[in-house]
Protein backbone atom coordinates (compact mmCIF):
# COMPACT_ATOMS: atom_id res chain seq x y z
CA UNK A 1 0.00 0.00 0.00
CA UNK A 2 2.56 2.47 0.78
CA UNK A 3 4.84 2.05 -2.21
CA UNK A 4 1.70 1.24 -4.64
CA UNK A 5 0.15 2.83 -7.24
CA UNK A 6 0.93 4.34 -10.41
CA UNK A 7 3.63 6.51 -9.50
CA UNK A 8 4.64 4.49 -6.51
CA UNK A 9 3.63 7.02 -4.12
CA UNK A 10 1.06 4.14 -2.16
CA UNK A 11 -2.22 3.32 -2.92
CA UNK A 12 -5.47 5.61 -2.53
CA UNK A 13 -8.86 4.92 -0.74
CA UNK A 14 -11.35 4.98 -3.37
CA UNK A 15 -15.01 3.94 -3.41
CA UNK A 16 -17.08 2.19 -6.44
CA UNK A 17 -20.11 2.85 -8.82
CA UNK A 18 -23.30 1.42 -7.67
CA UNK A 19 -23.22 -0.61 -10.83
CA UNK A 20 -20.21 -2.07 -9.79
CA UNK A 21 -21.15 -2.72 -6.66
CA UNK A 22 -24.01 -5.02 -7.79
CA UNK A 23 -21.85 -6.88 -9.75
CA UNK A 24 -19.50 -7.84 -6.54
CA UNK A 25 -22.52 -8.86 -5.25
CA UNK A 26 -24.00 -11.18 -7.92
CA UNK A 27 -20.86 -12.56 -8.21
CA UNK A 28 -20.62 -13.55 -4.26
CA UNK A 29 -24.13 -14.99 -4.75
CA UNK A 30 -23.70 -17.28 -7.73
CA UNK A 31 -20.55 -18.46 -6.29
CA UNK A 32 -22.32 -19.37 -3.32
CA UNK A 33 -24.94 -20.83 -4.56
CA UNK A 34 -22.31 -23.30 -6.85
CA UNK A 35 -20.14 -24.30 -3.27
CA UNK A 36 -23.34 -24.35 -1.43
CA UNK A 37 -25.21 -26.76 -3.72
CA UNK A 38 -21.94 -28.75 -3.68
CA UNK A 39 -21.36 -28.67 -0.41
CA UNK A 40 -25.39 -29.62 0.32
CA UNK A 41 -24.67 -32.42 -2.12
CA UNK A 42 -21.51 -33.87 -0.76
CA UNK A 43 -21.65 -33.62 3.05
CA UNK A 44 -23.03 -32.84 6.22
CA UNK A 45 -22.83 -29.52 6.19
CA UNK A 46 -25.30 -27.39 8.42
CA UNK A 47 -25.50 -24.49 6.68
CA UNK A 48 -24.16 -24.69 3.03
CA UNK A 49 -25.03 -21.51 1.22
CA UNK A 50 -24.27 -19.60 4.27
CA UNK A 51 -21.03 -21.13 5.22
CA UNK A 52 -20.50 -20.72 1.04
CA UNK A 53 -21.48 -17.33 1.17
CA UNK A 54 -19.08 -16.33 3.68
CA UNK A 55 -15.83 -17.94 2.27
CA UNK A 56 -16.90 -16.80 -1.31
CA UNK A 57 -17.94 -13.20 -0.36
CA UNK A 58 -14.29 -12.96 2.40
CA UNK A 59 -12.12 -13.88 -1.31
CA UNK A 60 -13.82 -11.31 -3.10
CA UNK A 61 -13.72 -8.78 -0.57
CA UNK A 62 -10.15 -9.43 1.17
CA UNK A 63 -9.07 -8.14 -2.82
CA UNK A 64 -11.49 -4.93 -2.49
CA UNK A 65 -9.03 -4.23 0.58
CA UNK A 66 -5.95 -4.73 -1.44
CA UNK A 67 -7.14 -1.87 -3.45
CA UNK A 68 -8.23 0.04 -0.78
CA UNK A 69 -12.14 -0.32 -1.78
CA UNK A 70 -13.58 1.68 1.11
CA UNK A 71 -17.05 -0.29 0.98
CA UNK A 72 -15.02 -3.18 1.92
CA UNK A 73 -16.01 -2.43 4.92
CA UNK A 74 -19.39 -2.80 4.53
CA UNK A 75 -19.15 -6.18 2.80
CA UNK A 76 -16.68 -7.63 6.28
CA UNK A 77 -19.88 -6.24 8.37
CA UNK A 78 -22.22 -8.65 6.90
CA UNK A 79 -19.65 -11.63 6.61
CA UNK A 80 -18.64 -11.43 9.92
CA UNK A 81 -22.26 -10.79 11.31
CA UNK A 82 -23.26 -13.42 9.43
CA UNK A 83 -20.02 -15.82 10.68
CA UNK A 84 -21.39 -15.04 14.06
CA UNK A 85 -24.66 -16.71 13.51
CA UNK A 86 -22.90 -19.75 11.96
CA UNK A 87 -20.69 -19.84 14.90
CA UNK A 88 -23.25 -19.54 17.41
CA UNK A 89 -25.87 -22.06 16.06
CA UNK A 90 -22.46 -24.57 16.14
CA UNK A 91 -21.70 -23.87 19.43
CA UNK A 92 -18.18 -21.83 18.69
CA UNK A 93 -18.93 -19.40 21.70
CA UNK A 94 -15.20 -18.31 21.18
CA UNK A 95 -15.03 -18.25 17.91
CA UNK A 96 -18.23 -16.09 17.65
CA UNK A 97 -16.82 -13.54 20.58
CA UNK A 98 -13.95 -13.12 18.14
CA UNK A 99 -15.83 -12.56 15.25
CA UNK A 100 -17.84 -9.95 16.98
CA UNK A 101 -14.55 -7.94 17.78
CA UNK A 102 -14.22 -8.07 14.18
CA UNK A 103 -17.09 -5.94 13.72
CA UNK A 104 -16.19 -3.89 16.14
CA UNK A 105 -12.91 -3.71 13.74
CA UNK A 106 -14.78 -2.76 11.03
CA UNK A 107 -17.08 -0.12 12.31
CA UNK A 108 -13.95 1.81 13.36
CA UNK A 109 -11.61 0.66 9.81
CA UNK A 110 -14.65 2.62 8.12
CA UNK A 111 -14.66 5.46 9.71
CA UNK A 112 -11.43 5.68 9.53
CA UNK A 113 -10.76 5.39 6.11
CA UNK A 114 -13.65 7.40 5.28
CA UNK A 115 -11.87 10.12 7.34
CA UNK A 116 -9.20 9.68 5.34
CA UNK A 117 -10.43 9.46 2.01
CA UNK A 118 -12.29 12.92 2.90
CA UNK A 119 -9.15 14.51 3.90
CA UNK A 120 -7.67 13.24 0.83
CA UNK A 121 -10.15 14.65 -1.33
CA UNK A 122 -10.23 17.95 0.73
CA UNK A 123 -6.62 18.66 -0.05
CA UNK A 124 -6.94 17.88 -3.88
CA UNK A 125 -9.79 20.11 -4.07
Amino acid sequence: WQYGGVQHQGVQIKTLASWKHMIIMLLMVLLAWMSGWILESYTPAAWPYLDSFTTCASIITTFMVVYKILENWIYWFVIDAISIYLYLDRGLYLTAALFLMYLIIVVYGFYNWRQLLNSHQTALA
